[in-house]
């Protein structure tokens, strides 16, 4: 190095700086018209060549930069000089070229000295490398520099280009101008003139003399300069990075303040004392933070102080500007060594780290744009360093930094605070507990990349299996019952409960989801916490491996058994406000998920538990609306899949004797739009199984429910005109006709087979067998062959339904039952127990039968 001179030492320390410092856009000059194009976006470089140093910009628009740029992160240099198929945007010598010129302190421009009418200009995305290359330039050819800067107005240079120096008499003129020269090429030397310190202490003089006479006019004049110098000019950057520094942000956020929209109305917003009070929380060590400064301001002044001012222009340049500050950001966090190891071992001791790793996850959220190596190296450093195993600590609050959240959410005045900090401005986090903090963390992790809350549950699940076959050797891994430190296999000595209960260090992160997810009094956890379920579970963002472990988690290791022991429990009785309820809601809702997503897994799991028949007892003992809605559309799930083996199962457990006692004692509607959400959804899924013609359950309901079908198709067409049980009526006379059976056993009986227009039912008391189906290893009875003593009668315009009843039944206790069951309040006809219930419902079908016996017997006589 001592033998470097000091250009080739400054083209050294630049070549070695980050990209995100070197990037620059290049401009020419076009000449047909003089105005400037935009070549492209690249980075820059340095390089000797017999003693020449030359100006080259790499393309980062090429397919191979990127890929390479990620493999040699480490030594950029070599990236750049080894020119794999980087394109050169330009490559230039200094000294061969031209009038070099420094302005706007990010812009190079300078003559071509091949082509005189070639003009091109280099802007930096950071002042910072635009005075380095200023300096390298100055330093070779001095003789060719020509730097406008200096011709710049000082404190006491008063001459300006456009206007003159601002005061209370020109003050609208200078307002008028701006709007005038916005659109025309004069607009540079504006920004210049605006932009220079005298100007800008000039006006915020004059507006401290407005404030010192109480002049409200004059104040509501340099506001509106200060709004249209933001809303003209806001394609120049310069003017936020300016206005926003930390020079001059104080004084324009109190120029802010004087909205005269805002007056009208009596409101006043204290932008000045606010932003006072703010404090920046160094929480990671961090090389430069003047970008984060600026990107806070900049957010603050778009969404608080000027989004009734700011034209969709603006606002897209503003966001253009924070995006890619968030980016300049990411790559700092990155690029930073030690980081990661400084967060891990300090993000239980103090919350203010937790909330960092909360920020930098709602960035990578907020911005899909991002670069995606930055985005796959933050998820790297997540996944090697566990860091999300660390918030488990904010989930149970038992490290230190949720017991600081815990204080400082309890303290509700100045003293209190004082007492565990000095710093005020920690009542900003007064808003958040240490769970919603870890389950946010989980949910944006799991929206973002599923795959590295997983990794976190499956560590925590070995360490767990671990742990408990240390302390007991004899655990098998189907024994053990993931819940933070204890086993579902009850142990044998109190002993050994001792010594489990001391490892609380070793967790299932997994288990302890579950037991919020049960006993969370905030619903807005539950819910969120049944998102990240549902995420973990999908498959499609799951490889193989992945896939088995996950999924043997849920099913084998007691998960989904923990959910079910603990919301299925039949014996506890519950309000619709209690915390369990909106957990049985949302259990379904990941039951669902589980059968849209898994095959042979859940299916073991309905049948082994009988779940189907359990979820309607729960929501039918007493009676709850939304878990009723809740499980038919489970069914509906079920039914989605297309799998005989739903088909059959709830024809097993006869589960639509539920549905129609439900739907028989709805208020019948009177016209379309009146119904509920519960009869349309149980409408919705019987309209599926006759659209898509499930010939199983279309003929179990033909032989056990057409009877309450008719008599709901009788309520539609008095009240909402739904057609969809005159359409389960057409289905039940179309498989009847295919069916060779029905007509072969009404021609023995002396009946004519079914016309294609109108089917008649007719049958006696010696026709009252019933029909066994077997159900399991019980050989239960539970159906019948129904008694049909009706008569459809399709007319021509396929629009009424006109059901006739017989001439010996009465027609008024026809409408008063529903079934053969006479109607009663729903939940006094879910208060009874199951068997009572049949036991009445077997004892009124004898009684119509043995009236049906009588009059026909009478009618015979």
């Amino acid at each position: 190095m001592n033998n470097i001179n000091i250009p080739e030492h400054k083209a050294y320390c630049f070549n070695s700086w980050p990209l995100e410092f070197r990037r620059v856009k290049l401009y020419e000059v076009n000449p047909e018209n003089g105005n400037w194009i935009d070549c492209g976006t690249g980075f820059l470089q340095l390089k000797k060549h017999d003693n020449k140093f030359s100006i080259v910009v790499y393309s980062d628009e090429s397919h191979s930069f990127e890929k390479e740029m990620h493999s040699q992160k480490n030594n950029i240099e070599d990236l750049l000089d080894s020119d794999n198929d980087c394109i050169k945007l330009v490559n230039t010598l200094i000294d061969y070229n031209r009038e070099y010129c420094h302005q706007k302190e990010s812009i190079i421009t300078w003559q071509d000295g091949a082509n005189s009418d070639l003009y091109r200009a280099l802007s930096f995305q950071h002042s910072e490398s635009c005075n380095s290359i200023w300096s390298m330039i100055t330093s070779l050819v001095p003789q060719l520099c020509v730097d406008l800067l200096d011709g710049e107005p000082t404190e006491d240079n008063t001459n300006y280009s456009v206007f003159d120096r601002p005061t209370s008499n020109n003050i609208d003129q200078i307002i008028d101008d701006l709007e005038l020269d916005s659109n025309i090429i004069n607009s540079e030397n504006v920004i210049v003139d605006i932009l220079s310190k005298d100007f800008l202490d000039s006006i915020f003089a004059l507006m401290e003399e407005f404030e010192q006479n109480s002049d409200i006019n004059g104040l509501h004049k340099i506001f509106q300069l200060i709004r249209r110098v933001i809303v003209l000019y806001s394609n120049f950057n310069e003017v936020f990075e300016t206005l926003l520094s930390d020079e001059y942000y104080l004084k324009f956020f109190k120029a802010c303040e004087y909205d005269e929209s805002l007056e009208n109305y009596r409101i006043k917003v204290p932008h000045k004392k606010f932003l006072e009070n703010v404090k920046f929380h160094s929480v990671v060590p961090l090389p430069e933070v003047r970008t984060i400064h600026l990107n806070y301001r900049l957010m603050y002044l778009r969404d608080v102080v000027m989004p009734r001012h700011l034209d969709e222009q603006s606002l897209q340049r503003i966001a253009t500007m924070i995006n890619n500050n968030f980016s300049s950001i990411i790559s700092m966090i990155v690029t930073t060594s030690d980081i990661w190891k400084y967060l891990k071992e300090n993000i239980q001791k103090n919350f203010l780290v937790a909330k960092f790793v909360h920020a930098v996850l709602t960035v990578l959220k907020q911005n899909p744009m991002l670069s995606i190596y930055e985005r796959h190296q933050i998820f790297i450093n997540l996944k090697v360093n566990n860091i999300l195993s660390e918030f488990y600590g904010y989930l149970n609050e038992s490290c230190i930094g949720a017991k600081q959240m815990i204080e400082i959410s309890s303290s509700n005045d100045y003293d209190n605070v004082s007492k565990i900090n000095t710093d005020v401005s920690f009542l900003n986090h007064s808003n958040i507990m240490p769970i919603d903090l870890a389950i946010e963390v989980y949910s944006m992790v799991c929206e973002i990349n599923p795959g590295l809350l997983r990794h976190a549950i499956h560590e925590s699940s070995s360490q767990f299996v671990k742990s408990s076959k240390e302390i007991i050797p004899n655990t098998s891994n189907s024994d053990v019952f993931h819940s933070g430190g204890c086993t579902k296999r009850k142990l044998e000595t109190n002993e050994k409960n001792v010594i489990l209960s001391e490892s609380s260090s070793n967790f299932s992160l997994w288990a302890t989801l579950c037991e919020i997810f049960i006993t969370s009094r905030s619903e807005s956890i539950q819910v969120q916490i049944c998102t990240i379920f549902k995420r973990i579970l999908d498959p499609k963002t799951m490889d193989v491996p992945e896939r088995d472990d996950s999924l043997s988690l849920f099913y084998d290791m007691g998960i989904l058994d923990k959910l079910m022991d603990n919301l299925l429990n039949e014996s506890q009785i519950i309000t619709n406000c209690s915390p369990l309820y909106s957990a049985r809601v949302l259990f379904c809702d990941i039951l669902a998920t589980c059968v849209q997503e898994h095959n042979y897994r859940i299916k073991y799991k309905i049948l082994q538990n009988q779940l189907p028949q359990k979820l309607f007892r729960i929501a039918t003992s007493p009676f709850h609306k939304i878990f009723s809605i809740s499980v038919i559309k489970f069914l509906r799930t079920c039914l989605g899949t297309r799998d005989d083996f739903y088909y059959r199962l709830f024809i097993k457990y006869d589960v639509f004797r539920y549905i129609f006692l439900i739907i028989g004692q709805l208020k019948v509607p009177r016209s379309r739009g009146e119904g509920s959400i519960l009869e349309s959804v149980i409408i919705e899924m019987l309209e599926f199984i006759c659209r898509n013609n499930i010939q199983p359950i279309l003929k179990y309901l033909l032989e056990n429910y057409i009877v309450d079908i008719r008599n709901l198709n009788d309520k539609a067409n008095k009240g909402s005109k739904c057609r969809v049980f005159l359409r389960l009526l057409e289905s039940f006379t179309a498989i009847a006709e295919a069916d060779s059976s029905f007509n072969n056993s009404f021609e023995k009986l002396g009946m004519c087979s079914f016309p294609s227009t109108s089917v008649q039912f007719n049958s006696n008391a010696e026709q009252c067998e019933k029909n066994i189906y077997d159900i399991g290893p019980n050989k239960k009875v539970i159906q019948r062959l129904p008694h049909l003593n009706k008569e459809i009668n399709h007319h021509a315009d396929n629009k009424v339904n006109v059901i006739n009843e017989t001439k010996d039944s009465d027609i008024k206790h026809k409408n008063d039952t529903i079934g053969g069951m006479e109607k009663k309040d729903v939940s006094e006809v879910f208060d009874k127990s199951y068997d009572g219930f049949s036991e009445c419902y077997k004892e009124q079908e004898k009684r119509l039968l043995r009236k049906k016996k009588i009059g026909i017997q009478l009618k015979l006589s």
